[in-house]
């Protein structure tokens, strides 16, 4: 059954540390009592530079000096699928005293594969060591099996390597510091690590003993030993700048040789943070290659960046590649190093959409007979590698051959920018895409598969009468966007910048069609209140209305936001133009006739009071102004009796259609008291006024003739006199 061990360091629990409990011992206890599938939780600083924790750590796991596991812990064989981690990385610290001067590889664990012995699926995770020679140590030793360590799993761990002092000042450390060293097995994932170096050693480089530090490197196995290897997602920083001596800094160190396995060293970053640091001077490799792939396996680095390095990608000196399979590269970002890739021993490579730029004495380096596949590459310009052009600022990097052997570099990836939609309407909007998905001979490389263009590479962008937002984007799948907002009419310029190159693209901002509505406006009457609302479909808001040619009806008026109101105060046609101008300057304008007309009649009175049976005229007169020629409608409602006099209308009771200036007659005999009413119903223009134009009494007054007020006459009015009508 899978017990948890937790172990708090002597601070943790306020404790004096002693010869047989300190820091140390603590922690070796666990690891010496753990069984296979256990768990090791620790917490707090283990300070293992205190007086008592560095005696025991003196003298090993076992508590005696002079023999393997001084200076470490060593593992018991055959404890499998063991769990050494913290509940989260920064809860604990293993602190260790910096380099010993009488010793070397010093470290914390200590895994040995002598005679057989296995420590197979651990997992080390969430532990910041620092200050050792040696971090975490898996070795191949006698009699050792080719899966002793197979399934491990180093994550999320902080390792700060000890500064190394060279063999002159300390003879008895000539070997190099190194954060991590795994040995043989299959399928071993190490992942999310940060490992950082000095930078600052100072070697004796005339007698050949150097400084060293390795992030991380493996033992030599040949064949498959190492299939399933992932090496993935791990930050490797130098912080200071190179000594007047320089130390030697390998980065990532696959030292397997193994050509028969895959491997994978991919999303990892090796990273010169020092401001002194100087490539040409600094003894730095990001990335050292031994394994190469076969007709079956495949050794890949991809998707890795490497900056500040003598030499960024390093095939190991002093070996013999030839007769493998190329090493593949593939979407790496090598940058601002001394030498950006070197191929030598005989090794081979691909090289496919790597970011090689700002090397300085070259981008790739062939230094063996091989041809060198290296197409479809970005070389920081649009014109191949060496090779300058428009829009192209300083020299992009080359390639070299020195031994005797041939690159192949073209077609190269070039930098693209697109407007869509171009042209627009101005104050819209147009996706901006820079791409390096295409090579110089027009291909989409995307469609050839095995990757794209480095993610995250930040690609510039800018625009003329508008902006651009974000003014800058990662590129993602080869591309990278933003988006163009337009504020003036023209031609803009949009640029984009990737690197040390500029691509330049005119898009059009046209005044988009704005159509005023409506297409008529209705006709107006004098002396009677005016309203109309005019909409510009099309503009970008605000707009703002104006009348820009003609003019309007005295009494009426154009909003700013595009009503028209008012009185009219005379009649007549008016002839005028509408203009709407929006947010751009872009106008848009419609031309209006609009007629005001004297919305009234002339209705005559009856000429006398009569009584029953006496005769009744009532006259009405169309006079609708404007010069208007539509006809008008009377209707009335009329007594018994009353008829509309034959030719001036229809021979019927209550409705006659006249034109403009002609009169409409109802004459006849009332049947006794009655009301006439007469409702003025006129078609004038394009507009229908339905009102009442005058109400007249008419009483009969039987036998003796009545008074005027009995007449229903106003007072001082004579019987047959005119009035207009009620408007």
């Amino acid at each position: 059954m899978a017990n948890t061990i937790k172990v708090n360091s002597t601070g943790a629990t306020s404790s004096t540390p002693t010869a047989a409990d300190n820091d140390y011992t603590r922690v070796n206890s666990a690891v010496q009592a753990a069984m296979s599938g256990d768990t090791i939780i620790l917490n707090g600083t283990f300070n293992w530079a205190e007086t008592n924790a560095a005696l025991s750590w003196s003298k090993g796991s076992n508590g005696l000096t002079g023999d393997l596991d001084d200076y470490s812990i060593l593992v018991p064989a055959n404890r499998n699928n063991i769990t050494f981690t913290a509940t989260s990385l920064g809860d604990v610290t293993i602190q260790g005293p910096g380099d010993l001067p009488v010793l070397d590889l010093e470290g914390v664990f200590f895994f040995d594969s002598l005679n057989g012995g296995k420590n197979q699926g651990w997992t080390i995770s969430n532990i910041r060591f620092v200050d050792f020679d040696l971090a975490i140590g898996m070795f191949f030793d006698s009699a050792g099996a080719v899966d002793a360590f197979k399934d491990t799993k180093i994550l999320n761990n902080y390792i700060k390597i000890a500064n190394d002092l060279n063999a002159t000042v300390a003879p008895a450390d000539v070997n190099q510091n190194i954060g991590i060293h795994f040995a043989f097995g299959k399928n071993q994932t190490i992942s999310g690590n940060t490992i950082d170096f000095d930078g600052d050693g100072v070697s004796d480089s005339a007698n050949n003993n150097f400084s060293a530090q390795v992030g991380m490197q493996s033992n030599t196995s040949g064949g498959d030993v190492y299939d399933g290897l992932q090496i993935t997602n791990n930050i490797l920083r130098v912080l200071n700048a190179q000594s007047a001596n320089p130390q030697t800094i390998r980065g990532i160190w696959e030292n397997s040789h193994g050509h028969l396995g895959n491997v994978t060293v991919s999303g990892n970053s090796f990273t010169n943070l020092a401001a002194g640091n100087n490539p040409a001077t600094n003894l730095q490799v990001g990335f050292r290659v031994t394994s190469h792939s076969s007709p079956t396996t495949t050794v890949k680095y991809q998707n890795n960046t490497v900056s500040g390095a003598n030499t960024g990608f390093e095939w190991i000196a002093g070996s013999d590649f030839a007769g493998n399979q190329p090493v593949q590269l593939i979407s790496n970002t090598i940058t601002g190093n001394n030498k950006g890739v070197l191929i030598q021993s005989n090794g081979t490579a691909l090289l496919k959409f790597n970011r090689i730029l700002g090397n300085l004495v070259s981008g790739v380096e062939n230094a063996t007979a091989n041809a060198i596949n290296a197409e479809n590459n970005w070389w920081g310009c649009n014109f191949g590698p060496g090779v300058g052009g428009a829009n192209c600022t300083g020299t992009p990097n080359g390639v070299t051959n020195t031994g005797g052997g041939s690159i192949d570099s073209n077609p190269w990836l070039v930098l693209g920018l697109t407007a869509a939609p171009n042209p627009i309407a101005a104050g819209g909007m147009s996706n901006l895409t820079a791409s390096l998905k295409k090579n110089s001979d027009g291909l989409d490389t995307s469609l050839m598969g095995m990757g794209t263009f480095p993610d995250g590479v930040t690609a510039g962008f800018t625009g003329t009468l508008g902006t651009v937002a974000p003014p800058s984007a990662p590129t993602s799948g080869g591309m990278a966007m933003s988006v163009y907002t337009n504020t003036a009419n023209g031609t803009a310029t949009i640029t984009t910048t990737v690197d040390q190159q500029t691509v330049i693209l005119s898009l059009l901002a046209a005044c988009p069609t704005i159509t005023i509505s409506p297409a008529a406006i209705p006709d107006a009457f004098k002396g009677t209140a005016y309203s109309q609302t005019f909409t510009a479909a099309g503009a970008i808001s605000a707009v703002t209305w104006s009348v820009s040619a003609g003019t309007l009806p005295a009494g009426l008026t154009l909003s700013p936001v595009g009503v028209l109101s008012g009185t009219p105060t005379a009649t007549g046609n008016f002839t005028f133009t509408v203009s709407a101008t929006d947010a751009n300057n872009c106008p848009g304008t419609h031309a209006y006739t609009l007629p005001v007309h004297v919305e009234t009649a002339d209705i005559a009175d009856p000429a006398i009071c009569t009584g029953p049976g006496g005769a009744v005229d009532v006259t009405a007169t169309v006079t609708n102004g404007a010069g208007s020629s539509q006809p008008a409608t009377f209707t009335a409602s009329l007594p018994a009796g009353l008829l509309a006099v034959p030719g001036t209308c229809s021979a019927n009771v209550g409705i006659c259609n006249v034109v403009n200036g002609s009169t409409v007659t109802w004459s006849g005999n009332l049947a006794g008291n009655q009301t006439v009413t007469i409702k003025y119903k006129a078609q004038i223009g394009n507009q229908v006024v339905d009102r009442y134009a005058a109400v007249h009494h008419v009483i009969g007054y039987g036998r003796r003739k009545p008074s005027r007020q009995r007449c229903g006459l106003p007072d001082g009015q004579l019987p047959g006199a005119r009035h207009r009508g009620d408007s």
